[in-house]
């Protein structure tokens, strides 16, 4: 998804939102987010700015807060 002007911004996770179709979303997991510079997900480039969840969150989850306070 593109990023907001500004922040916080809801997001809502779903099966559809796999990066590699073969697994699915259930259980518990590792958020990470990466706002890219370069608009394309497979690089990670100086000024990324990034977050990840610290505890891994069981899916469905709600409330979940990921905070993106780390730069490449």
């Amino acid at each position: 998804m593109d990023a907001p002007a500004t922040f916080p911004l809801n997001f809502t996770l779903t099966g559809g939102d796999v990066m590699h179709q073969q697994t699915a979303l259930a259980g518990k997991v590792k958020l990470e987010a990466r706002v890219d510079k370069d608009r394309d997900a497979m690089t990670k480039n100086p000024g990324d700015v990034f977050g990840e969840t610290t505890e891994l969150v069981a899916v469905p989850a709600t409330g979940v807060t990921l905070v993106l306070d780390r730069l490449l």
